[in-house]
């Protein structure tokens, strides 16, 4: 349906026929629309009256953040997710979706509607993948209002993606770098795809710390070598390679850090070899590994001293 006014009117005939719930997914313009349209939000409010249970979906910004207070009045829950792009709503019958329209407080000129079941229940799929990844308004708002930091902790089953967080956090450090490999094949894969590259490269433009814990083998013994001899701030240190360890640690100026599995120690490449990863920025959980990883760094300092005093 084209037109400002069919848009509004097919609007507000879906909220009329819906008899048990809506599901609303908008990007971030939206909100101040359906406050401060009349006819839309006083058909939120009706059906809420009726009972029907109303779920909405946003980006909650600094701009839209008093039109997501009072979307939160009229909605049984809220919930923001960051980066939502187009427009939908989905009742137990019928799929909505009007086009994006950047102009504030200005109805979509074009919508497109569905009645047809296995439509909508995939379009019911996609809102409660969104849901589901969503937190709720109040912990977003704190966020705006406070300026808290916000927690996020991340399970990634695919290696494409734990390849992309790696060397975007390897490459955005300011301070310092964590690095602790369980095998010597864990840190010729690393190495292949960048990211040791991408440790002298932040090293150089900001002289930040790396810190590498890794086992010793004569197939990285020249890399090793020439990374001591030529980054004065990259220090790597031997561990002993043992068979219950089984995934590669980084940690990032002590904000966030990325576990990743190994699937496949045999493999050669970085997706063939990496299994479940976890992302984190969790205070507690970051400095829990950290404090893995420094233990272990003493324990090697200990060891050269020991090796040092039985030689002398």
């Amino acid at each position: 349906m084209y037109g400002s006014e069919n848009v509004i009117s097919a609007e507000l005939r879906f909220f009329s026929d819906a008899k048990r719930r809506i599901d609303t997914c908008m990007d971030y313009t939206r909100p101040p629309l359906a406050i401060e349209m009349e006819s839309i939000r006083k058909s939120f409010v009706k059906v809420r009256n009726k009972s029907v249970k109303l779920r909405y979906l946003t980006e909650i910004t600094n701009d839209n953040l008093s039109s997501c207070k009072e979307i939160m009045k009229i909605v049984d829950e809220l919930r923001h997710l960051d980066g939502i792009k187009g427009n939908f709503m989905i009742s137990e019958r019928e799929y909505l979706a009007p086009t994006t329209s950047h102009e504030k407080a200005q109805p979509a000129s074009l919508i497109i509607f569905s009645n047809i079941n296995e439509l909508v229940e995939h379009q019911q799929y996609v809102f409660d993948s969104l849901w589901n990844r969503a937190i709720p308004a109040e912990l977003r708002i704190r966020e705006i209002e406070e300026g808290a930091d916000r927690t996020n902790i991340e399970v990634i089953p695919n290696s494409d993606r734990t390849r992309k967080i790696y060397l975007d956090l390897v490459s955005t450090a300011e301070r310092e770098i964590m690095l602790m490999f369980p095998t010597t094949n864990a840190f010729i894969r690393q190495e292949k795809i960048g990211a040791i590259e991408l440790c002298k490269e932040t090293i150089k433009e900001l002289n930040i710390k790396v810190r590498i814990l890794m086992p010793a083998h004569t197939s990285t013994e020249q890399l090793v070598q020439n990374l001591r001899e030529q980054h004065r701030n990259i220090e790597v240190r031997y561990t002993e390679q043992t068979s219950g360890t089984q995934a590669t640690f980084l940690a990032i100026d002590r904000k966030a850090s990325l576990v990743m599995e190994i699937r496949d120690d045999s493999k050669v490449t970085f997706d063939e070899a990496i299994g479940l990863s976890t992302y984190s920025n969790s205070k507690a959980g970051v400095l829990s590994y950290i404090a893995i990883f420094e233990n272990l760094w003493k324990q090697t300092e200990l060891y050269e001293d020991i090796k040092k005093h039985m030689n002398n």
